[in-house]
């Protein structure tokens, strides 16, 4: 229970005594709990997004993917295995890996980043 003991969640909830749950129906359980918490909640003052920081620095750095990593992958494709017939074919991909590399890793380095993948 990420090591928080009984106490101090009641102390956290302002609870004075153990609030007791012992009603049989489920939908009766949940809102009685429902309602619990939003009592807590209108306590709490309203979040204002103002105060927050515009960026929220990342526990780890971002990965950057380099062009002889994406060359690596793009020479590795089976050029036996069939894709999508709407896809280029896999060995004009190996072909011109050397040229479609540098700008595969533009658009992944700049996604990765930004925290964003383009759509279709």
């Amino acid at each position: 229970m990420l090591g928080l003991k009984a106490s101090h969640i009641k102390n956290l909830c302002n609870l004075k005594k153990p609030v007791c749950f012992d009603i049989p129906g489920h939908k009766e359980s949940a809102k009685i709990i429902y309602q619990h918490f939003t009592k807590i909640c209108s306590q709490l003052p309203s979040l204002n997004a103002n105060l927050l920081p515009a960026y929220l620095s990342a526990r780890y750095p971002t990965p950057i993917i380099y062009q002889g990593q994406a060359l690596k992958l793009l020479n590795k494709l089976n050029a036996s295995k069939c894709g999508h017939p709407s896809d280029l074919p896999i060995k004009l991909i190996k072909h011109f890996s050397f040229k479609l590399a540098e700008p595969l890793i533009l658009i992944f380095n700049k996604a990765l980043e930004q925290g964003e993948f383009p759509g279709q």
